[in-house]
C-alpha cells in the first residue's frame, strides 16, 4: 500500500518526504489549487516509512530546539542605502547573508522568482553578485527541490550556511538534519501565508494577454512610490513597466486578504513564541515616526528578532553595518499579528478556488477591501506610530 504521508489538509509542502526518500518514489507535484504536495511513484516506493516518520507535520514538537522565550526584538535598517532600497523592508537580511558571505566564507539558501518558469525555488549563492537574486518578497510558495540535501552536504563539508525560509520550512530542514549546527544559520520571515502559484500564473497570463507583451520582471513589493505605500512593479519585453499600488492589484489584493493560502497556513504550527529560526524577519509597520524620522517611511525597517544564543552573539559581529533600535517585544507583535496566531481562513476560501472568473473577477467578487476596516486600520497604525496606541 502506497504511503500516506500526512492529512492533505495540514500538509505544508515543506518537501522533506522529498529528500529523505532512499528510492527518489516522492515527487512534489502542484495539485488543482496550485499547492505543492507529495505524490508517491508505487513501481520505486519499497515502504521504508521514512516519509511518514520523518514528516514535520506527523511530530510536531518533537525536535527540541533552543530558542529565546522572549526573544529580542530590534527595528533596525541597512546603513548603505541602496541596500535598504533594493531590500522589501529595511535590509536586515541583507546584513546576516554580507556577513555570511563576506566574513565567514558561507553559503546562503534562499528564495528565487523563476520569471521563465514564473515559479518560486529555492537556490544556493556563494557570492554578493547574486544576493539580489533572493532578496524581496515573493508572494507564492517555493519549491525546495533538493536544498536540505544540498544544506546538509554544506555544513558537512564545514561550510558556514544561512538558510532563509518560511518557518515551516526552516522547521523542516531541522527536522531533515536531525539536530542544529554550530555553523548553521536560520532566518525566517513573519510568514502571513503562501499564495497559490495556479492563481499567480493565471494572473501572469490575463496581464500578458491584455497588455498584449510578454513580461520580463515582476517585483512583488517594489519601493518606488515607498515602502509603507505598497506597489507590484511589472516590465515588458518591449521595455514598458508598470506600477500598480498593492491595493489596487488583483493578485496582491487576494493575498492580502489572507484568501488563496494553503489549507495548512491557516492552523499553522509555527506561528507562535519561541520561535522556529535563528532570526524572524518582516517589516516594522507601525514604528514610531521619531525613530528613523521620515527616511524610515520612504527606505524601510526591518523588524529583527533574535530567537538563539546563537543569534545574538553573530548580531554582535554584523550590526555594524545597520542602524538600529532595540523595541519592546509586545510592539512588534502589536505590528506583526502572525507572529503568535495563524492567518484566519474566509469563510468563501472554497468558493473562490471553484470559481472559472478570472482572476481580477475573483478580487473583485471576494477580496474588494472593506473601506471601514481600512480606515480602522490605518487609525491603528497612525496610533501606534505615535505611541497613543494602548491594546488590541
Amino acid at each position: 500500500m502506497i504511503p500516506i504521508i500526512c492529512d492533505k489538509a495540514e500538509c505544508t509542502g515543506c518537501g522533506v518526504c522529498e529528500n529523505v526518500c532512499p528510492q527518489k518514489a516522492v515527487t512534489m507535484k502542484y495539485d488543482d489549487n496550485g499547492f505543492l504536495f507529495p505524490f508517491v511513484d508505487e513501481l520505486r516506493c519499497i515502504k521504508c516509512g521514512k516519509c511518514t516518520q520523518l514528516c514535520p507535520q506527523n511530530n510536531p514538537g518533537e525536535l527540541k530546539l533552543s530558542r529565546n522565550e522572549r526573544p529580542k526584538a530590534y527595528a533596525c535598517r541597512h546603513k548603505n542605502p541602496k541596500n535598504q532600497y533594493t531590500s522589501t523592508s529595511g535590509g536586515a537580511f541583507h546584513a546576516i547573508a554580507e556577513h555570511i558571505i563576506t566574513d565567514k566564507q558561507g553559503l546562503v539558501f534562499g528564495a528565487h522568482f523563476n520569471i521563465k518558469r514564473r515559479i518560486v525555488e529555492h537556490i544556493c549563492i556563494s557570492n554578493l553578485q547574486d544576493l539580489a537574486s533572493i532578496k524581496g518578497s515573493k508572494y507564492i510558495q517555493s519549491e525546495m527541490g533538493k536544498g536540505y540535501f544540498e544544506v546538509q552536504n554544506a555544513l558537512k563539508a564545514g561550510n558556514w550556511v544561512l538558510f532563509s525560509g518560511c518557518p515551516c520550512q526552516v522547521y523542516a530542514l531541522y527536522t531533515y538534519l536531525g539536530k542544529d549546527y554550530e555553523r548553521l544559520i536560520t532566518s525566517e520571515v513573519v510568514c502571513h501565508g503562501v499564495g497559490s502559484t495556479k492563481i499567480f500564473q493565471k494572473y501572469v497570463n490575463e496581464i500578458e494577454l491584455s497588455a498584449d507583451g510578454a513580461i520580463e520582471t515582476y517585483d512583488f513589493r517594489n519601493k518606488s512610490r515607498g515602502w509603507i505605500n505598497k506597489s507590484v512593479a511589472i516590465g515588458f519585453n518591449d521595455g514598458r513597466k508598470v506600477v500598480i499600488p498593492s491595493n489596487k492589484d488583483p493578485y496582491m489584493s487576494c493575498f492580502y486578504r489572507r484568501a488563496i493560502y494553503r489549507q495548512s497556513c491557516y492552523t499553522c504550527l509555527y506561528a507562535k513564541i519561541p520561535r522556529c529560526a535563528d532570526y524572524t524577519l518582516g517589516d516594522y509597520f507601525g514604528i514610531p515616526i521619531n525613530i528613523f524620522g521620515r527616511e524610515g517611511d520612504s527606505g524601510g525597517v526591518s523588524l529583527l528578532l533574535t530567537n538563539s544564543k546563537k543569534a545574538e552573539a553573530l548580531f554582535l559581529e554584523f550590526c555594524d553595518n545597520l542602524i538600529f533600535k532595540q523595541r519592546e517585544l509586545r510592539e512588534a507583535v502589536e505590528t506583526n499579528s502572525n507572529l503568535v496566531a495563524p492567518s484566519k481562513q474566509p469563510d468563501y476560501y472554497d468558493a473562490l478556488f471553484h470559481s472559472t472568473l478570472s482572476v481580477t473577477e475573483i478580487a473583485n467578487k471576494y477580496c474588494t477591501r472593506n473601506k471601514k476596516i481600512e480606515l480602522k486600520a490605518k487609525l491603528k497604525e497612525l496610533l501606534i506610530r505615535h505611541n497613543l496606541f494602548k491594546g488590541r
